[in-house]
């Protein structure tokens, strides 16, 4: 079984647009969360693509990965992957674990992703507006990553419960 220093190590070293399954071998069915999401580690999803790129045809080589879902838990996980806020217990990502050395609160990691010079940054809210309008979460999202926080109200010192890392060409 990997260590999670070989499998942080793995997600930095990750190419968009790598098949999954040169990734991780053998791709299994019973791995995968959604469609668009598969665990190659604890509480690490690779978040996929069925098409490679904008070439919307299945291939041999499907899925692609594109991103690392970065999670404390199952149920954080969850409440990003499935909109389960009702399982969801509560914890929070610490970065030290991980390969990305960054600040591990709100304003400080907005903070570190505008001295990053990112093409862009984007605040934003999600709700589960199809079932009942429930708060998903909020994030802080640049081309390389998206920072995910429970708490609807603007919080500077608030941690985030998951990270996206996304995979560049």
């Amino acid at each position: 079984m990997a260590s999670i220093d070989d499998v942080c190590k793995l997600v930095s070293e990750t190419k968009k647009w790598t098949p999954l399954k040169k990734i991780v071998g053998q791709v299994e069915d019973n791995k995968f969360s959604t469609k668009f999401y598969y665990e190659i580690f604890s509480n690490i999803y690779m978040q996929v693509s069925p098409f490679k790129g904008g070439d919307y045809q299945n291939t041999a080589d499907s899925p692609y990965a594109v991103a690392a879902l970065i999670c404390p838990d199952k149920s954080s996980a969850e409440r990003i992957i499935q909109f389960d806020i009702e399982n969801d217990v509560g914890s929070t990502l610490d970065f030290n674990e991980f390969f990305l050395k960054v600040p591990n609160s709100y304003s400080e990691i907005l903070s570190f992703v505008k001295q990053e010079n990112a093409s862009f940054i984007n605040e934003s809210a999600s709700y589960r507006i199809a079932k009942d309008g429930a708060f998903l979460f909020k994030s802080i999202e640049t081309e390389k990553y998206k920072f995910y926080f429970r708490n609807p109200v603007d919080s500077d010192f608030e941690k985030p419960f998951a990270f996206l890392y996304k995979f560049m060409d």
